[in-house]
């Protein structure tokens, strides 16, 4: 159950903004702040208006959450005239509380899209619309010189029928081009230049943090899984991957295209690829699916969508050839590549500001478990979210989908690869 602000009460039934806007629902709570769904009343009563309402407590002038407050406003409220970006309309204050009355979106958050699993495998035409109005999102906001440091599925929200995608929760964002607020966003998606994987304490690009987070959401969208936990070199993928550029290739179902993107992504902050780069090798990527070698029809039933994840295991426990966990240094020397419910769940109403420039934690928040998971290459106990352990034995794996009924073709549906 998300936990709940003991400072803010149920004010479901109440009416604000002087009688205009009547609270009907709770969508999302936190400890710092509760999320409700409200009418217009004003609006026609055969099809009336709802907003979404997110309340705060009001911080007392002058103090460092005051501040983080007003950014995170000034930010939101500067980026709502682009269409990919929630639109913000105005900020209702009492005595106690801030409303921020922005649109809802009924179709929920892209979590939860692709959780229902309505990017299809080989819908080509889908995840190159969805990552555009991404891109589109991300890039207004760096042409206004602000950097929204948590880019993930739970903070853009879709339309009703999925077509269009909105960028939400400006609560780390930040103005300042080069960052020193480590560990600011979800753990997930940050850069290693954001978690300070080498431990100097430099200064990060704010603008190419945010252009790493998109690298996994592409990934995620795609495969259904992130493409490491955390990009640290104490990662067991991660560290395949530095060693080995083609570690993605050979382990997820993507094409030679998308790990060109990928490759172009996943690299040093200095030579990471500019988002008007990255939105034409979007659009002129024909496929971004690996194709499936033709097989007879109980091959595919039983073992197309299996094979890859094998080959996860088995490339994942003989690439990575230094398992000392010393992180290398990112030099150019390095691989140069590249609740639902109509408002997502907000990381930024559980923390603690620390730092005026992001309201973020100054480390990575272990306790929110992304559904997009990769197992640990070398943890063979791991799992993701979606199916049972895997053995590394490909023999064992046979034989436990023909004693289980075809466990491959059940992963498979749950997975939509057919």
């Amino acid at each position: 159950m998300t936990r709940r602000s003991a400072a803010i009460p149920d004010l479901v039934g109440q009416a604000i903004d002087d009688g205009r806007l009547q609270i009907t629902s709770t969508l999302g709570a936190g400890s710092n702040g509760v999320v409700f769904l409200a009418t217009d009343t004003t609006s026609s009563p055969v099809c009336p208006t709802q907003y979404a309402l997110k309340c705060i407590l009001k911080a007392k002038e002058g103090t460092r959450r005051y501040h983080i407050q007003k950014q995170e406003i000034a930010n939101h409220l500067k980026a709502s005239c682009h269409p990919n970006v929630l639109t913000l309309h105005r900020v209702v204050e009492d005595g106690v509380f801030l409303f921020l009355v922005m649109d809802y979106c009924s179709g929920g958050d892209l979590f939860q899209f692709l959780f229902d699993h309505r990017v299809r495998r080989g819908d080509d035409a889908m995840v190159k619309k969805l990552m555009l109005q991404i891109i589109d999102a991300v890039d207004a906001c760096h042409q206004l010189g602000i950097y929204h440091r948590d880019v993930k599925p739970e903070n853009l929200l879709c339309s009703e029928d999925g077509s269009r995608i909105f960028l939400c929760d400006f609560g780390l964002s930040t103005r300042r081009p080069y960052s020193t607020t480590f560990g600011a966003g979800s753990s997930y998606y940050m850069s290693p230049e954001c978690m300070n994987v080498d431990g100097l304490g430099r200064p990060y690009s704010s603008r190419a943090n945010d252009i790493w987070a998109l690298g996994v959401i592409l990934t995620a969208m795609i495969s259904g899984h992130n493409p490491w936990r955390r990009a640290v070199y104490g990662d067991a993928c991660y560290r395949a991957y530095v060693h080995d550029p083609e570690f993605l290739l050979r382990t997820l179902p993507i094409s030679v295209g998308t790990n060109d993107i990928l490759r172009s992504i996943f690299t040093t902050d200095a030579s990471r690829i500019e988002l008007p780069f990255l939105r034409l090798m979007i659009l002129q990527t024909e496929t971004f699916y690996a194709r499936i070698p033709s097989k007879s029809p109980s091959q595919r039933r039983h073992r197309a969508d299996a094979d890859w994840r094998i080959r996860f295991w088995r490339v994942g426990r003989s690439s990575v050839a230094d398992a000392s966990g010393k992180m290398p240094p990112h030099t150019a020397s390095m691989p140069s590549l590249g609740h639902a419910n109509g408002y997502p769940r907000h990381d930024s109403l559980h923390t603690t500001p620390t730092e005026i420039d992001s309201g973020g934690p100054t480390t990575p928040d272990p306790t929110r478990e992304n559904l997009y998971d990769m197992p640990e290459c070398l943890d063979v106990g791991g799992r993701t979210q979606f199916f049972a352990p895997l053995d590394t034995s490909y023999d064992s794996r046979r034989a436990q989908a023909k004693s289980h009924g075809g466990i491959f073709r059940r992963m498979a549906g749950r997975l939509s690869l057919f």
